[in-house]
C-alpha cells in the first residue's frame, strides 16, 4: 500500500528529514520519503492509518492531509496566495526593523546622534528597541512554533536554529533591558552599560524572511513544468446530447464513451477516436511535432492536443489521470517525488548537520564566555546557529532534478525517477529492439511488379481483394492503393486460410494471393522470387501470376540520425531483433550498429543483456512490446517508446513521448547537465559552511550578517538549478 500527503510548513533539508524520521517509526510504515520542493510525503506499507500519520508529523510542527489530485491543480494558485502573506509579512518585518536598525546601529556605525536626547544607557532607549522587535517576532513567529516543536520532539530544523539563535539574542537583550530600568531606578545602582542586540532578533528574522520569499518565488519557476502541463486540459467540453443538443461542461464531468465536439482553436478535453471522416490536429505540446497531424475515422485523438482548421467530433476513451497527458504529468511528478542516490547523500548529511551545529554555536559561546564575557557568547553563539541553516544542502539536488524532469518532459523524454535521471549518464550500451522502436513497426508496400497488366489496374485488384481482411499485410496493400487514389471493386466470398493466404471474388475474377506455398498449391508454377527480406505477397488468377507485392517494415525518420550522433557520444550500440537474420542484418547495417542479434526469444533478449552487464557494461534497453518488459526490467535503465505497448512503458525508467527514440541524446544532456549542477550546488553548500561557520566562531561576523549570507546561500542554489533552462533549451535549439 502506498498513501501520499501534503506537508505543510517545511523550510529545509532538515524540516524533510524530521518529518521522514517520525512516520518512519509508525509500526506500519516500511518507508517514508519526503519531497521539499513539491512538499509530498509518500509512505509505504500495510494498513497505513492517515490520523496516525497526521497526528505524528503535526506534533513536530507541520501540518498534513491526504494528498488529492485537486491539490496538484491549486497547488499553483495556493504558492502565489502564500507568496502574497510572505510578501506582506516582509514588508511589515522591513516597516519595524529599519527604524530599530537605525537607532540601534546608527549612532555605533555612523556616529549619528539619538533623537529626543536619548542616551545608548538610557532605558527608554532599550525599551524603544524591544517594541519595535516585538512586532516583528510576531510575524515571524512560525519560525519559533515549528523550530521549537521539531527541538522538543527530539529532531532539529533550520527554524530550530533560527528560534533558538533570535531566542536567545532577544531574551539576552530583554534581560539586559530589566537591568537598565532597574539600574536607572537605582535598584541595582553603578550597573554598566549592557548589549543589546534587539537589532540582531530584528534582523535576522527579517533577512531569513526575505530570503524565505526570494527562495520560494524562484522555486515556483521550478515546478513550472507540470504547471504548463497542467494548463493543456481545457476547464470545459462540448458535449453531444442524442437529441442532437449541446451542452458546456467542465471537464472533469466527462465520461467514456461521451461524443464531445471541438471547434477550430480548442484543446481536446480528454482522450477519444475521432468519429469526423477528417481533422487536422496539432499535437506540438505533447509529441514536440510542429507540423499538424492529419486524422481520419477511428484514428486516435490525444487530450491537449489543439484543433486546427474544421470543427470535429471524437467519443471519449479516457479522462483525467487516464489520459495519455494525466499519464504524463504523474510521470513528470513520480520523477520530482523520487529521490535520486545522490539526494540521499544531502538527506543523510543534513540528519546531524543541525544538531552538530547547535553544539559547535554553544562550545563557541563557552569559549567566547570564558574569554571575553556574555555579550560577545552570545553574538558568536547567534551567528554560528543564523549562518548554519541547511536549506542550501536541502535544495541542491531536488531543485535541479526538479528543472532537469521537466525540461525533458517537455521536449517529449519522461524520467519516471530521479534515480533514473542520475543512472543514465552512466550508461555504455544501448541495446535496442527493432520493431516498433527503431522502425515503424507498421509494414508497408516498398515495391511492386505486375505481370502483364499495368501496376495500377493489379494494385486495384488485388487491393480490393484484401477488402475483408485486417492482417497487417493486407493494410499495406490496401494503403498502398489509397495512396494512388485508386477506387475499389466489388468483393464478394473471401475465404482465408491461416498463415497461408485468401481466396476471393473481385468483379467476377477468381483470386488467389497469399504466400509461395498458398500460390503454388492453387495451381501457380514458375513463380519467379526476388532476392529480397521483404515479405513478398502474390496474387494469381486461374494458375497465372498476375503479380507480387514487397512489404517491410521501414525506419524511423530518427532512427538514422539517432545512432549516428551514439556514435559521436562513444556509446556502444546492439540491435536486438526477433525477426529473421537477413531482415535484422538488413536494418543494423542501415543503421550502423556495432553489434546485430537476430532471431531472439523474449528469455534470449534477457540472457544477452545479462551477459553484456556480467561483461562490465552499464546497459540501456530501449524497446516497445510485451516481449521488450522482462529486458527493460533487467537493464540498467529502460527506455519504452509511448507508443509502445502499457507493459513496455511501465517496465522502463524513462518514457519517450510519440516513440520519438531521436530524443535519446536529448535525455543524455538532461542527465549531464543536471547531475553537473547538482555536484556544483552541494560544493557551494558544504564550502560556504565550511567558510562561514569559522568566521562566525572566530567572531568577524555579526548576526545579521549570518542571517544575510544564510539567505543568499538558499537563493544562489535555487538559481543556479534554474540555469538549466536556458542551457537545455540552447542545446534543443543546436539539435534542431
Amino acid at each position: 500500500m502506498i498513501k501520499t500527503y501534503k506537508i505543510g510548513g517545511m523550510h529545509c533539508a532538515a524540516c524533510a528529514a524530521s518529518v521522514e524520521r517520525v512516520t518512519k517509526k509508525l509500526p506500519f510504515t516500511d518507508s517514508a520519503q519526503v519531497n521539499l520542493l513539491t512538499e509530498k510525503l509518500t509512505v509505504r506499507g500495510e494498513g497505513i492509518d492517515d490520523a496516525a500519520v497526521i497526528a505524528a508529523v503535526e506534533r513536530i510542527g507541520f501540518t498534513a492531509e491526504p494528498y488529492a489530485e485537486e491539490m496538484r491543480r491549486s497547488a499553483a494558485a495556493k504558492k502565489r496566495e502564500e507568496q502574497k502573506k510572505q510578501l506582506l509579512r516582509l514588508i511589515l518585518s522591513v516597516v519595524f526593523a529599519v527604524p530599530l536598525i537605525v537607532l540601534a546601529m546608527g549612532p555605533m556605525v555612523f556616529h549619528m546622534p539619538l533623537p529626543f536626547g536619548l542616551t545608548m544607557d538610557s532605558p527608554i532607549y532599550a525599551v524603544i528597541q524591544l517594541v519595535l522587535t516585538i512586532p516583528i517576532l510576531i510575524l515571524g513567529r512560525g519560525f519559533f512554533v515549528r523550530g521549537f516543536k521539531a527541538l522538543f520532539s527530539g529532531g532539529a530544523s533550520m527554524d530550530t536554529l533560527v528560534a533558538v539563535g533570535v531566542g536567545t539574542a532577544f531574551l539576552y537583550s530583554l534581560y539586559g533591558t530589566v537591568r537598565c530600568i532597574l539600574n536607572d531606578a537605582q535598584i541595582i545602582p553603578n550597573e554598566s552599560h549592557i548589549m543589546l542586540y534587539y537589532e540582531s532578533a530584528g534582523m535576522i528574522l527579517t533577512l531569513v524572511t526575505l530570503g524565505k520569499y526570494l527562495e520560494s518565488i524562484c522555486m515556483t519557476r521550478t515546478t513550472r513544468a507540470i504547471e504548463e502541463l497542467e494548463a493543456l486540459k481545457p476547464e470545459s467540453a462540448t458535449v453531444l446530447k442524442p437529441d442532437g443538443s449541446t451542452a458546456v461542461i467542465p471537464t472533469s464531468e466527462l465520461l467514456v464513451n461521451d461524443h464531445v465536439l471541438v471547434h477550430p482553436g480548442e484543446r481536446i478535453p480528454a482522450d477519444g477516436t475521432l468519429l469526423s471522416e477528417y481533422a487536422s490536429i496539432n499535437e506540438s505540446m505533447l509529441t514536440g511535432e510542429s507540423l499538424p497531424v492529419d486524422k481520419h475515422a477511428g484514428d486516435p485523438v490525444a487530450c491537449g492536443s489543439i484543433a486546427e482548421g474544421v470543427a470535429f467530433t471524437f467519443e471519449v476513451r479516457g479522462t483525467g489521470e487516464e489520459t495519455g497527458l494525466g499519464r504524463m504529468i504523474r510521470m513528470v511528478e513520480d520523477a520530482q517525488n523520487e529521490k535520486a542516490p545522490i539526494a540521499r547523500m544531502a538527506d543523510r548529511i543534513s540528519r546531524w548537520f543541525v544538531p552538530v551545529i547547535i553544539g559547535i554555536a554553544l562550545i563557541g559561546a563557552i569559549v567566547w564566555g570564558i574569554l571575553k564575557g556574555l555579550d560577545d557568547a552570545v553574538r558568536v553563539g547567534v551567528t554560528v546557529l543564523v549562518i548554519a541553516c541547511p536549506c542550501a544542502m536541502g535544495l541542491a539536488t531536488p531543485t535541479a532534478i526538479m528543472v532537469g524532469t521537466g525540461q525533458a518532459a517537455k521536449n517529449g523524454v519522461l524520467f519516471k525517477s530521479g534515480a533514473a535521471l542520475e543512472a543514465l549518464h552512466g550508461v555504455t550500451t544501448l541495446a535496442f529492439d527493432k520493431t516498433g522502436t527503431v522502425t515503424e513497426g507498421k509494414p508497408i508496400a516498398t515495391g511492386l511488379h505486375a505481370i502483364g497488366m499495368e501496376e495500377d489496374a493489379f494494385l486495384q485488384l488485388f487491393a480490393s481483394a484484401e477488402q475483408p481482411s485486417e492482417h497487417v499485410l493486407a493494410r499495406a496493400v490496401k494503403a498502398a492503393a489509397s495512396e494512388r487514389g485508386l477506387a475499389l471493386l466489388p468483393c464478394s466470398s473471401y475465404t482465408a486460410f491461416a498463415g497461408m493466404g485468401a481466396k476471393a471474388e473481385v468483379d467476377g475474377r477468381t483470386l488467389y494471393f497469399g504466400n509461395r506455398a498458398f500460390i503454388e498449391q492453387n495451381g501457380t508454377v514458375d513463380i519467379d522470387t526476388p532476392d529480397t527480406d521483404a515479405s513478398i505477397l502474390y496474387l494469381s488468377e486461374s494458375g497465372r501470376l498476375l503479380g507480387y507485392v514487397l512489404v517491410s517494415d521501414t525506419l524511423r525518420k530518427d532512427s538514422k540520425a539517432l545512432f549516428a550522433e551514439l556514435r559521436r557520444m562513444g556509446k556502444k550500440t546492439v540491435l536486438l531483433s526477433g525477426d529473421r537474420s537477413a531482415t535484422a542484418e538488413r536494418i543494423g547495417r542501415e543503421l550502423g550498429a556495432d553489434v546485430i542479434c537476430s532471431e531472439l526469444l523474449p528469455d534470449q533478449k534477457l540472457a544477452y543483456i545479462d551477459s553484456l552487464r556480467s561483461e562490465g557494461e552499464t546497459v540501456a534497453m530501449v524497446g516497445d512490446g510485451v516481449n521488450d518488459a522482462p529486458a527493460l526490467a533487467k537493464a540498467d535503465l529502460g527506455f519504452a517508446v509511448s507508443d509502445g505497448t502499457d507493459v513496455a512503458v511501465e517496465s522502463a525508467d524513462v518514457v519517450l513521448t510519440g516513440g520519438r527514440v531521436g530524443k535519446i541524446p536529448e535525455a543524455f544532456r538532461v542527465s549531464k547537465e543536471t547531475l553537473r549542477v547538482i555536484k556544483q550546488n552541494l560544493f557551494w553548500a558544504l564550502f560556504y559552511n565550511c567558510i562561514c561557520v569559522p568566521l562566525a566562531l572566530s567572531g568577524l561576523l555579526q548576526p545579521w550578517m549570518g542571517a544575510l549570507a544564510m539567505s543568499f546561500s538558499s537563493v544562489s542554489v535555487v538559481t543556479n538549478a534554474l540555469r538549466l533552462r536556458p542551457i537545455l533549451k540552447k542545446h534543443r535549439n543546436l539539435q534542431k
